[in-house]
């Protein structure tokens, strides 16, 4: 096998990976994402089964910052993104935005021009001669001059971990401190429209075992009715490893007073890294001396603008590295 020479490799195409690759592929760095799985768009994510579409990651997206309500209403100018409903809070009155005409189209729109490798397992990332080389499983090793890591936190150890890196031990501590909450997702098809609310909506009160339904037709997402139900956290926490046959019927059961249609088809998704419970101060993360940053969910918050704006500063940081001729570039 040969290998892919980059100024900068980022593993991971989340909102994190992608916003950032873009800041630096305007600089004309050389950039390389690594994306294990098949798609981009991290938990903004859709699945497809029995004709039906289903956004079965983050439903929503908020936007409080100026320079993420930039980033917003360019993906609206494009056409990847709609308001999907206001409410009004304590601190005013909020938009909810959805992708169009699901999300993963956002990811999808983020990552065009760039160079994504999606099915891009990487196992182990590994400081050699002052650069990183990066496994990838079944495909060409990846060698580059700074390294992004967007994965969850526990990913992003074991990654380098397998390459033996010499952690810094504030940098270490750090990411030993960052924990997620975990949540099952199950995708149900129905016989009908699901008789929810405007716009399609239900949060039962508690949030457990069920904490959001979405309807994906009312959303315009799916052709035919179909819900998005995502569970409570202590729900996925004891019912992770279940068989469907358990788990499903108890999920069912506890919103089926609010459906006017039966459920004909379900599939579920783990999703282990749903949400970070403890995270990380500051924006991202960085052991500039070996050109080693991290970002993503972790730091800012759990939402997804704490994410995408955690990938812009790393972005931002590794240009002034990049400039100011870091010893990684060495």
């Amino acid at each position: 096998m040969g290998e892919i020479r980059a100024d900068v490799v980022i593993v991971g195409a989340g909102l994190a990976g992608l916003l950032a690759a873009q800041v630096l592929d305007r600089t004309g760095c050389r950039v390389v994402i690594l994306e294990k799985s098949r798609g981009v768009g991290g938990r903004m994510a859709t699945r497809y089964f029995a004709g039906a579409s289903f956004d079965h990651g983050v439903q929503t997206i908020t936007a409080r910052s100026a320079r993420f309500r930039e980033c917003v209403e360019g993906w609206v100018r494009a056409g990847v993104a709609s308001p999907w409903y206001t409410r009004t809070l304590s601190d005013g009155e909020r938009t909810y935005y959805r992708g169009v005409p699901a999300m993963n189209a956002v990811g999808k729109h983020l990552a065009e021009g760039l160079d994504v490798h999606t099915g891009a397992l990487v196992t182990a990332a590994s400081r050699q001669g002052g650069r990183w080389r990066l496994k990838v499983e079944g495909a060409d090793d990846v060698e580059a001059r700074f390294l992004l890591m967007t994965a969850p936190a526990a990913q992003s150890r074991a990654i380098l971990d397998a390459g033996g890196y010499a952690w810094k031990s504030e940098v270490s501590q750090a990411l030993h401190g960052v924990s997620y909450v975990k949540m099952l997702t199950v995708l149900a098809l129905l016989d009908g429209p699901s008789g929810l609310p405007e716009p399609g909506v239900l949060e039962p009160a508690g949030g457990e075992p069920v904490v959001w339904v979405s309807d994906n037709a009312m959303k315009g997402v799916s052709a035919l009715p179909a819900l998005t139900i995502h569970t409570g956290s202590e729900f996925a926490q004891r019912f992770f490893d279940s068989p469907d046959e358990v788990r499903v019927p108890l999920l069912l059961t506890s919103i089926q007073p609010h459906l006017h249609a039966n459920v004909t088809r379900t599939q579920v998704h783990r999703w282990r890294y749903a949400f970070r419970r403890e995270g990380i101060g500051g924006p991202c993360l960085a052991h500039p001396e070996t050109g080693l940053w991290f970002s993503g969910d972790a730091f800012i918050d759990e939402r997804v603008e704490g994410a995408a704006l955690s990938g812009l500063a790393a972005a931002d940081a590794i240009v002034e590295a990049l400039g100011a001729g870091s010893p990684a570039s060495e």
